[in-house]
């Protein structure tokens, strides 16, 4: 399939006189006629066809390429013809096919894909394919209140249905919960989140979710974020803030860092005033100030 828009690698095509005796060629040209398709002299593999009609020695050959470029969604066929004097045949022929795949319009507007209802800290992340891959909380049904973190992933540019799946049920309440959501270089698909104040970690890897890891069971707020580096055993940051629980004064902005297949944690910095940390994000080549916590 080609993007309706863009153009395919070409395909190489070899003419060829097998023959013993010259062989003449008249046209090249395409049945039915089509826009979709075009042939180019120098999108070959092999030696260049110095021209549309091209007269080959016994034993000689040379090639073209054809590329197909679709114009709208759906499926192409033509068949490309060389016409020559070869005895018995008055020409000879390829079938090509191809499908044009719908992408979003650049028409200067935003495109509306609904994908639920009832939802609350939501996260994107963009795959290499274009497919789209969301986190967010929402009622487990629609005669509940409590939350649950579902994933959802789709190509709605392209029509497709979104696919649901619960993370995590018990999460608790709605207040104070966040996720973030990366897509690794391999495919793998990393969420982190808050539920019941604890601060939690989930991965879906060829095609199953791994078991859910509790990363701090402090008191942890709404403001985390998460960054993914590598394929398995993968190098995982996710930096969160803890809220002081009575004796306690001290907001905490932290580390969890996965690294030679063990979570290790840390303080950032810490204050006794929670506005020092509203909007703590973390952010890739900064300098990290990590102390080991007892």
């Amino acid at each position: 399939m080609v993007d309706v828009g863009g153009v395919s690698p070409f395909l190489s095509i070899r003419i060829a006189n097998e023959g013993t005796e010259v062989l003449n060629v008249s046209e090249l040209s395409f049945a039915p006629p089509t826009i979709e398709f075009a042939y180019d002299l120098a999108g070959g593999d092999g030696p260049r066809c110095p021209t549309e009609t091209p007269t080959l020695a016994p034993g000689e050959n040379c090639t073209l390429g054809v590329n197909y470029q679709p114009n709208a969604v759906g499926a192409d066929e033509t068949s490309f013809r060389v016409s020559s004097n070869s005895p018995g045949e008055e020409f000879s022929h390829v079938i090509l096919s191809g499908e044009g795949r719908g992408v979003p319009q650049v028409n200067g507007r935003w495109e509306l894909y609904p994908v639920d209802s009832a939802v609350e800290r939501t996260d994107i992340a963009l795959d290499e394919t274009g497919r789209v891959h969301l986190c967010y909380f929402t009622p487990r049904s629609s005669s509940s209140f409590e939350p649950a973190l579902v994933y959802a992933s789709g190509r709605p540019d392209l029509g497709e249905d979104w696919v649901r799946e619960d993370v995590d049920i018990d999460v608790l309440a709605f207040n104070g919960n966040d996720c973030k959501i990366v897509v690794a270089s391999d495919g793998s698909v990393h969420i982190a989140y808050t539920a019941i104040n604890e601060l939690r970690y989930r991965r879906k890897s060829g095609g199953l979710w791994e078991p859910v890891e509790i990363l701090e069971i402090a008191r942890v707020d709404g403001n985390i974020d998460l960054a993914v580096f590598g394929i398995a055993p993968y190098d995982i940051r996710v930096v969160y803030r803890t809220i002081p629980q009575p004796p306690d004064t001290t907001y905490r902005a932290r580390i969890v860092v996965f690294a030679d297949d063990r979570w290790t944690r840390a303080t950032i910095d810490e204050s006794d005033s929670a506005d020092d940390f509203l909007g703590n994000r973390f952010v890739e080549g900064t300098e990290r100030f990590i102390t080991t916590m007892a």
